[in-house]
């Protein structure tokens, strides 16, 4: 069999497992079987597989046919010789169709007729920043047509309503072939499966990923080559004729020349996306418009009356602190990289609620490495993931030089593009939170209104500590540390500053794009 041969016959067989084969589709079967001794060995270790599975994981009572027991605990033995005709083969399909479909009613000697359905076989449940080709604009609630889609950006969720999440990051290429099987061609997703979903499989140019029960990530290359990794439960994945299970932390590589277990790395996959904030939205907002003075005011919504206002300093007992400047909004702040930074009365956004953090930045292109302290941060250094600091990534290790970095103190999520070429840019650095908001799953970077890839991602819990006598206050330009244990250190951010804004929520792509525009959030 040729490649293009064994995908329809991967196609046909899930047809007939979801449903029923029409007559042109049954008269494709047969040939394919009639032709190609491969192609017997491949349907009987289909058929193995599936039935495997219904009997593990469903009901052990199903009355079926002779010979096609499942195989779970038995010793191999050697394939029969394969028979000279194909219809016994077709008989036992069909049978085990009517199994299938009749197993609440197994006195119906009959198979029912399901046709399969063409059009809404997912429904998009979440979508971030997704933009596809063909100009297609799916709303949440949308459904999605059997066949091939191209996520060309962003990220996207979308369910079966047959126990089976996927989440999607762009650039992928995939094709929906049924409810329970979806072609990964390019890309990256992560499946999560719960016991009605059971046996769905993700299919790649170089294997067949079978779910047991789990939730695992699979990305795809340019090439072909796959990695699967395991992040809960087990999956089994059948490469040719060589079948291998992959249990909970494992991973595994697989290529035209070789297979490569490794462990599972979590970091790489996207596997939650942000609800809509269900709770009073509040802001906070400096516009650093005054250009002159000491004191920048405060705006915002439900913050109370407290004094959150910005107040610019040194690290030198004479020194002058940062210089207004023109921002990108009418003024904004300098600041030399040497001593000068901005204190506020604003607490920040604690423990592992959702909170969003937006501002404009310009970095100039001579900017050393030591000058890439926090533009904005707060929290303590009480334990991991107790801080939240904004700035540019200053650390190989770590990811892109110069890309913005989100760090909370051992953990870090660390953008693409170099910021340090002295031009403005709009950032916004989102977190959503569903209980127990992770680095590696619950943070979003945007530059310039477009969502930003992250070239490396930790995983650490968010716990941002704003109660504690030694949190600090959000600061602009200086490092947390630094500034609670009281060191004189004057290397400080360089670059400028304006229309900074925290929320409370998580914001989505629109409103990121609104305040990038129109330096407010439209109602």
């Amino acid at each position: 069999m040729n490649s293009e041969e064994q995908q329809q016959l991967e196609d046909l067989l899930s047809t007939l497992m979801e449903s029923s084969l029409n007559d042109e589709e049954q008269k494709q079967l047969d040939a394919l079987l009639q032709n190609s001794e491969e192609a017997r060995e491949y349907y009987n270790d289909y058929i193995d597989t599936h039935i495997a599975l219904d009997w593990h994981f469903g009901d052990k009572t199903l009355d079926l046919p002779s010979g096609l027991e499942p195989m779970i605990n038995q010793k191999p033995e050697k394939k029969k010789p394969v028979i000279q005709f194909i219809a016994p083969l077709i008989a036992a399909a069909a049978v085990l169709a009517v199994v299938f479909l009749n197993q609440k009613s197994p006195e119906n000697n009959k198979p029912e007729i399901v046709q399969k359905d063409k059009t809404g076989t997912y429904t998009l449940l979440k979508s971030v920043s997704a933009s596809w080709d063909k100009e297609n604009k799916y709303k949440i609630g949308d459904g999605f047509e059997n066949g091939s889609h191209k996520l060309t950006a962003g990220y996207c969720e979308i369910s079966n309503n047959k126990g089976v999440k996927l989440i999607v990051e762009g650039p992928a290429e995939f094709d929906l072939i049924s409810p329970m099987k979806v072609k990964l061609q390019k890309g990256t997703l992560v499946a999560a499966v719960e016991e009605e979903g059971i046996g769905f499989q993700v299919d790649t140019p170089k294997t067949n990923v079978v779910d047991l029960g789990t939730e695992f990530g699979v990305s795809v290359s340019d090439n072909g080559d796959t990695e699967v990794h395991v992040l809960e439960g087990q999956v089994e994945t059948v490469t040719g004729k060589e079948k291998k299970l992959i249990n909970k932390s494992e991973a595994t590589l697989i290529t035209a020349k070789s297979t490569l277990s490794k462990q599972a790395d979590a970091g790489k996959f996207m596997r939650i996306l942000p609800e809509k904030p269900d709770e009073e939205i509040s802001y906070i907002h400096w516009s650093l418009d005054e250009g002159q003075g000491k004191v920048s005011t405060y705006k915002g919504e439900n913050v109370g009356d407290n004094d959150y206002d910005a107040y610019l300093k040194s690290t030198y007992s004479k020194g002058s602190g940062p210089q207004w400047i023109d921002g990108k909004f009418k003024g904004g702040v300098n600041f030399d990289g040497n001593g000068n930074y901005i204190e506020t009365g604003f607490p920040g956004i604690g423990g592992a609620h959702a909170r969003s953090v937006a501002f404009w930045v310009k970095i100039p292109k001579d900017t050393r490495l030591d000058q890439a302290t926090s533009m904005i941060a707060w929290g303590s250094y009480l334990g991991k993931g107790r801080t939240w600091q904004v700035a540019w990534n200053w650390q190989h290790k770590d990811g892109n030089l110069g890309a913005i970095r989100a760090g909370l103190y051992h953990g870090q999520i660390v953008g693409t593009q170099d910021l340090r070429d002295d031009k403005w840019h709009h950032i916004a650095v989102v977190m959503f939170g569903d209980g127990k908001p992770n680095v590696n799953t619950h943070i979003l970077l945007y530059v310039d209104g477009k969502l930003e890839p992250a070239s490396r991602k930790s995983i650490l819990d968010v716990k941002t500590d704003i109660d504690s006598e030694l949190s600090t206050n959000v600061l602009m330009g200086r490092d947390a540390m630094a500034h609670i244990y009281g060191k004189k250190q004057h290397k400080v951010f360089k670059g400028s500053l304006d229309e900074v804004y925290i929320f409370n929520f998580a914001l989505d792509d629109e409103q990121v794009r609104q305040l990038m525009e129109y330096n407010k959030v439209l109602k």
